[in-house]
């Protein structure tokens, strides 16, 4: 029997065992109970259209109102990938036919998360588990680093909730037991489903071949791709049916601009960055408000010994000397997590949006355990006890901040005042509130957020947006020069302008439309154009006849018009 397939049979021990079972305790008992997020809302969507109206389409369902939707070919879909929703339907199709559960249900959310994102991960960390045996960690190094990850990194919250990083992160670990154990078939299924859930997983599938290639040459690669082919096939087919081609329905920027979407006022990630809007967006999404060190600083611990083994410094023995295929997977390790965190550092602003740290990141967080397991492993001597208690200070901090966002991972926690978007908009002269005060309001927000998935409450939400859309435009700023400052402006009126177009082509009469011609008219009126901004105010009142904001407009304008 291979060295390989000796180390992958050997028993758990018992550290390993209880923080395993620790961590199944925790999915059991505070999985959520509810769709708190978009995200989750639209995938349940799509897994109730598929048992109960046996379509992708989400028209008919409990969630059509909440914004992570696409519009193509007159009907709504979740531009998430379906992959996820698709094997959703097997588990609701029982609840649904044989216990009449519905898909509001608490009950029904917390089995598809326990069978779509719990399990998978849980397996995943077993997987875990003996890879990092493999690096010649032992036991009990191996459960801390078992547990820092399970507790202390984004996992722990994105496990409780029905979302695709969790799933992908546990598929990815998986693979990565199934090419140690030289299963490149059962490897390439377990990357393809991951990919089809979670796009950011394509890197870990990319640079999972090579190590593949050293293990069999192309006899495994093709064993690899025969794996992987059932699941991209029915991805691409999806997109194909829906779309007419073979790019996912989430890159679709066309399909998001229809009337009522949030993304005709926000940037979707791939949107064009400038180099100083890039480095500002880097801090805060590594050391800043939603920083991946600074919410989970063990991490910098295995970046620190990525780093050394890299260099061959600090260890007695190179990763040469490794079992197997393990010097292989750790740089399919390095190479994807740098790829993921490249993508995203420079192709998107807005930090997972409303959600705890860098989520896009729970993909290759746990593979990074393999890095001080190895180092440690490949020590002469164990580790020095100022370093045991750095680690430990950091492993501290880790666990808090993942149970923080564990309170509710879809509500993001902004530590100072000035991170409110309310800040940004507020009036001259305002006194904000005392640090102290300002997290005791956070933390009452982010424990009692609740996502409303009915119309009422959307169009609420989506009223509030375009007033704070429209009052963010019109601000002054002082590093402004006037040509930037007009700049911004007219940026204002294109976003809000394909919003009102929307809105008016469905002759929709909330009070949407009656904000928003205000706030054209109002962006007009600061660039100097009368005839624009008098335009708009009117049709403001048209929808509103005492709607005070246009009528306060449309009066300064006459005035101007009379002083002159």
């Amino acid at each position: 029997m291979s060295a390989e397939s000796t180390e992958s049979g050997t028993a758990l021990s018992r550290p390993v065992r209880a923080v395993l079972i620790a961590f199944a305790v925790v999915l059991l008992v505070f999985t959520k109970d509810q769709a708190d997020s978009w995200a989750d809302g639209s995938r349940l969507g799509t897994i109730q259209a598929l048992v109960e109206h046996g379509t992708l389409a989400l028209d008919d369902t409990d969630f059509l109102w909440q914004g992570d939707k696409v519009f193509l070919n007159g009907h709504y879909y979740s531009h998430q990938p379906p992959m996820l929703a698709l094997a959703g339907a097997l588990p609701y199709s029982i609840l649904h036919g044989l216990f009449d559960r519905s898909i509001t249900d608490p009950f029904t959310y917390r089995i598809l998360t326990w069978c779509l994102v719990g399990l998978p991960l849980w397996l995943g960390f077993v997987a875990l588990a003996r890879l990092l045996r493999a690096t010649g960690c032992g036991p009990g190094w191996s459960a801390v680093l078992l547990g820092l990850t399970a507790f202390g990194t984004l996992t722990l919250p994105y496990s409780l909730v029905l979302q695709q990083h969790g799933t992908a992160a546990g598929l990815v670990l998986l693979s990565f037991g199934a090419i140690h154990s030289r299963r490149a078939l059962t490897a390439g299924i377990l990357l393809a489903l991951a990919t089809t859930i979670d796009l950011t997983a394509v890197f870990p599938a990319i640079f999972c071949a090579w190590p593949i290639f050293k293990a069999g040459g192309f006899n495994a690669v093709t064993r690899y791709a025969l794996g992987a082919f059932p699941a991209l096939a029915l991805h691409f087919g999806i997109n194909w049916s829906l779309a007419g081609d073979l790019l996912p329905i989430g890159l679709h920027l066309e399909a998001f601009v229809y009337p009522f979407s949030p993304f005709t006022l926000m940037s979707l990630t791939g949107g064009e960055q400038k180099l100083g809007e890039t480095a500002a967006y880097f801090f805060g999404a590594t050391f800043g408000g939603s920083g991946f060190f600074s919410h989970h600083p063990i991490t910098l611990f295995a970046v620190f010994a990525g780093l050394l083994l890299l260099v061959h410094r600090g260890t007695a023995r190179a990763t040469e000397n490794l079992p197997g295929l393990l010097p292989g997977l750790l740089a399919a390790a390095a190479l994807s997590s740098l790829s993921i965190a490249l993508y995203y550092l420079t192709q998107s602003r807005n930090f997972g949006g409303s959600a705890f740290g860098m989520r896009w990141f729970a993909v290759f967080t746990p593979l990074l355990a393999l890095f001080p397991a190895t180092y440690i492993g490949r020590r002469a001597e164990p580790l020095r006890a100022n370093l045991k208690i750095v680690v430990a200070l950091l492993g501290l901090w880790s666990v808090g901040a993942a149970f923080l966002g564990s309170v509710q991972p879809w509500a993001k926690l902004r530590y100072f005042f000035h991170q409110r978007p309310d800040a940004l908009i507020a009036a001259p002269g305002h006194i904000p509130p005392n640090w102290g005060e300002h997290l005791r309001r956070e933390w009452i927000r982010v424990s009692e957020f609740r996502q409303d998935f009915e119309e009422i409450s959307y169009q609420r939400w989506f009223e509030d947006h375009i007033h704070r859309a429209g009052k963010l435009y019109s601000m002054r700023f002082d590093v402004f020069d006037d040509e930037q400052q007009a700049s911004w402006h007219r940026e204002g009126i294109a976003k809000l302008q394909v919003v009102i177009d929307g809105l008016d082509s469905i002759n929709d009469l909330s009070g949407c439309r009656t904000v928003g011609h205000y706030w054209l008219g109002k962006l007009h009126h600061l660039l100097g154009d009368r005839v624009a901004a008098g335009r708009e105010y009117d049709r403001s009142l048209d929808l509103h006849n005492s709607y005070g904001p246009a009528l306060k407009g449309r009066r300064k304008l006459l005035e101007q018009q009379k002083e002159q």
